[in-house]
């Protein structure tokens, strides 16, 4: 097999396997603009594996996009001293 035909069939991967985390990312920030929400309540909400929530929730701490608004108790695993998370000013 020829290389090059190798090499931009790993480029084409890397581009959609990017586009589907970045449109993951906008899904996981509108779930949290929407109300305060869990993480779990997203990934559940989102279709998106939660460690993958978790790792998007970091990268918008890092610029500020995301605050805990309180903690509580988890509607789905009933877990105390979770955080409910918005991306909206308006929850902060």
């Amino acid at each position: 097999m020829n290389n090059s035909k190798l090499q931009n069939r790993n480029l084409s991967g890397a581009k959609i396997r990017k586009k589907r985390f970045s449109d993951q990312l906008r899904k996981v920030s509108i779930a949290f603009y929407e109300q305060p929400r869990t993480r779990f309540e997203v990934a559940q909400l989102c279709g998106v594996y939660r460690a993958n929530v978790c790792r998007y929730v970091a990268r918008l701490q890092k610029i500020n996009q995301i605050k805990v608004v309180r903690r509580g108790i988890c509607p789905i695993t009933k877990e105390s001293g979770v955080e409910f998370l918005s991306t909206n000013p308006k929850f902060w």
